[in-house]
């Protein structure tokens, strides 16, 4: 007879036959005998491997939500997994979800600079698959490219002479992601929360 180790126990081998494995290393055993008592063995260790890779971005990818003044966004990627990383890709989308350009390693880690890139909304994310073609991402990050300046309108006061020492300050400004105004008011820099009066001595002021 011949029978063989399924896992769970010893089991009489009446031809070809699935069994279920867990995910994991394993070992089967087989052994046969003879009429005569001759008893031989052998046996063949596998496999299972159902878990996709861990895949993590690391310094220097930017964090989500970030607004960047340049053209290029770095993304570092690794990747780890028991049966080993076959390939890592870097994707980058714009704004509609259009991929932009994606770069592909043979490695357990992926570094790679977009550049090129205009201002905008771009995501970055990246997959990496094992060698048994399991498949992992890491999560989408949003990142912004903003290299225009805010446009800055001085309405009040005029390019001309006035009679009063006190003068209006009114300031115009536009942009996509404006952070703070401030003005040299004649003696420091002061932030400007709207609209207000100051007052001058009186001579030629900028």
């Amino acid at each position: 007879k011949v029978w063989f180790f399924n896992g769970t126990a010893n089991e009489i081998y009446n031809g070809q036959v699935y069994r279920e494995f867990s995910e994991g290393q394993h070992t089967i055993t087989v052994w046969a005998n003879d009429t005569a008592r001759n008893t031989n063995q052998t046996q063949v260790t596998f496999t299972i491997d159902l878990s996709a890779p861990t895949v993590t971005f690391v310094t220097p990818t930017p964090t989500t939500n970030s607004i960047y003044n340049q053209s290029f966004i770095d993304t570092n990627v690794t990747a780890t997994d028991s049966s080993g990383i076959d390939t890592i890709i870097n994707y980058i989308y714009n704004s509609v979800g259009s991929l932009v350009d994606s770069q592909s390693a043979k490695s357990s880690n992926n570094y790679y600079n977009f550049t090129g890139l205009t201002d905008g909304v771009y995501y970055i994310n990246a997959t990496a698959n094992d060698t048994m073609n399991n498949i992992g991402k890491t999560e989408t990050r949003t990142i912004t490219i903003d290299t225009t300046a805010p446009n800055i309108i001085i309405e009040s006061p005029e390019n001309i002479t006035y009679g009063t020492t006190t003068r209006l300050i009114n300031i115009s400004t536009t942009d996509l992601h404006l952070d703070k105004v401030w003005f040299f008011n004649g003696t420091a820099n002061e932030i400007y929360n709207g609209q207000v009066y100051r007052e001058f001595n009186e001579g030629q002021h900028t």
